[in-house]
């Protein structure tokens, strides 16, 4: 699953087998839908649209004619179903967020985390891996949640070396976490001669 901005001027969300065949638009109309997330089981995606008045996650079955579902209400910026699919843990803004929890059949939410660089939120095999804020600090702590019993375990520090980090990964085992790290910044003063 991934998002792609149309001609249209609108990113929706599409999906495409691991073979590149079976490219399938998920989403479509006049709002932005991005970062989209599988269910633990596959059978639902959610993803982000952007309206005039905010965004929020919402959830649409993959195979049917079932309506889609506003998830989050007041803000829900990326989200992700725990391991065991019962809860639904989301960051409200991007950047830096809390992480907030709520079941998946619905009910109220319950902040399980102060503060996390929001982008990296991912589900593992054992739980919610996160990296702690600050944001564009030169190292941030990864961590790892239960979203049940909000038991938090520190897992190391990832040097991301200041950077903007867009996203994070944790193997099937749960024993390898994917960052991203900036390695340089900058830009080139180019000349063009004979420009007309």
């Amino acid at each position: 699953a991934f998002d792609s901005r149309g001609a249209d001027g609108f990113s929706d969300v599409w999906v495409i087998g691991p073979d590149g065949l079976g490219l399938r638009r998920m989403t479509d109309g006049p709002f932005d839908d991005a970062m989209p997330a599988w269910s633990r089981d596959g059978r639902f995606l959610y993803y982000r649209e952007d309206r005039a008045d905010g965004y929020d996650l919402w959830r649409r079955p993959m195979v049917g004619a079932g309506a889609r579902v506003r998830v989050t209400r007041g803000g829900g910026f990326r989200g992700v179903e725990s391991p065991d699919g019962r809860t639904f843990v989301f960051a409200t803004r991007d950047d830096e967020s809390p992480l907030l929890a709520q079941p998946v059949a619905g009910g109220p939410a319950r902040t399980l985390v102060a503060c996390a660089i929001t982008r990296t939120l991912t589900a593992g095999p054992d739980g919610i891996y996160y990296l702690g804020c600050p944001a564009e600090a030169p190292s941030s702590p990864v961590f790892r949640i239960d979203p049940d019993s909000g038991a938090t375990r520190f897992l190391g520090t990832a040097h991301v070396n200041g950077g903007f980090v867009p996203g994070m990964a944790v193997s099937p085992d749960g024993r390898r976490v994917l960052f991203t790290r900036r390695v340089t910044e900058g830009s080139d003063l180019m000349l063009v001669e004979g420009f007309r």
